[in-house]
């Protein structure tokens, strides 16, 4: 591991958090945190393939690209991030805001803003995603009304009202969605103040049942039926580039499983399985 490239305030924004990659871009943030390190919704990409395996002598190259900048509205602290499931759009949360920023990784063009408070939290203050194994909610922390981390009281940037896990329904293939629930999260201290505070999320999901036959590999997940998925391979696990192995399966039970024929001399193949929406060829 080694340092390829470095970048100064002047071109990249401080308090930056998350970074999420789509084939060859490269999306990362800054937003807001202590005083000293000011207060922005930035989101910024970058050509992953511009990078070298040596140091860059040369600071603030690549040049990044700023995808959008909120800096100037009032309310603002751009944080977490996540993919939707056929990585066609790209969710940004604003928790200063309550709104989630939507991006098209295709035009890299902000083409939706969802506005979470509303009847579930009139002040969600949204920080970080897990998506659900169906692609189908986003599952986002909500903070609480005195913050343990990333707050600045004279702004209140991380400060919510309702701590706890909220659901969101991906709704357009990721183009909107709806805060339909809240799952509350309380810690009372001695005195009856409210301490949650819930930042990280993860989910965790059924790992794939591989069995290696002497001349194929089967790769089996759990699956719902009539869903259709996609299995994919990859001989590195280092690049986020998949090659499609069965474009389009139709599941017709709570398991399914597709054979890959072992070629002598092939590279390793690493696989994954996505939930989609194709249509199985006839």
């Amino acid at each position: 591991m080694a340092i390829v490239g470095e970048f100064t305030k002047a071109t990249i924004q401080p308090a930056g958090l998350m970074a999420m990659q789509k084939d060859d871009t490269l999306y990362f943030n800054s937003g807001g945190g202590l005083a000293t390190l000011g207060f922005q919704s930035i989101l910024y990409r970058l050509p992953v393939s511009a990078f070298s395996t040596t140091p860059n002598p040369i600071p603030d190259s690549p040049a990044p690209v700023v995808v959008f900048d909120h800096t100037a509205r009032p309310e603002k602290d751009s944080h977490g991030m996540m993919l939707t499931m056929d990585e066609h759009y790209l969710w940004v949360a604003d928790r200063a805001a309550n709104r989630v920023i939507v991006v098209d990784t295709a035009t890299h063009a902000v083409v939706n803003e969802i506005d979470l408070a509303g009847p579930i939290s009139t002040d969600p203050a949204p920080d970080l995603f897990a998506m659900s194994p169906s692609g189908e909610s986003f599952y986002v922390t909500l903070r609480g009304p005195n913050p343990l981390s990333g707050n600045n009281t004279n702004v209140n940037n991380a400060k919510g009202v309702t701590p706890g896990l909220g659901v969101i329904r991906v709704e357009q293939e990721g183009m909107t969605g709806t805060l339909q629930a809240r799952f509350a999260i309380s810690n009372l201290d001695g005195t009856g103040v409210e301490r949650a505070d819930p930042h990280g999320v993860a989910v965790r999901t059924p790992p794939l049942l591989v069995t290696i036959r002497a001349s194929q590999v089967e790769v089996c997940w759990n699956s719902q039926s009539n869903l259709t998925y996609q299995l994919q391979y990859s001989s590195k696990l280092t690049t986020n580039l998949w090659t499609s192995l069965v474009d389009c399966v139709r599941s017709t039970g709570s398991k399914s499983c597709l054979s890959d024929p072992v070629v002598a001399g092939q590279p390793p193949r690493f696989y994954r399985v996505v939930q989609t929406n194709c249509v199985p060829a006839l």
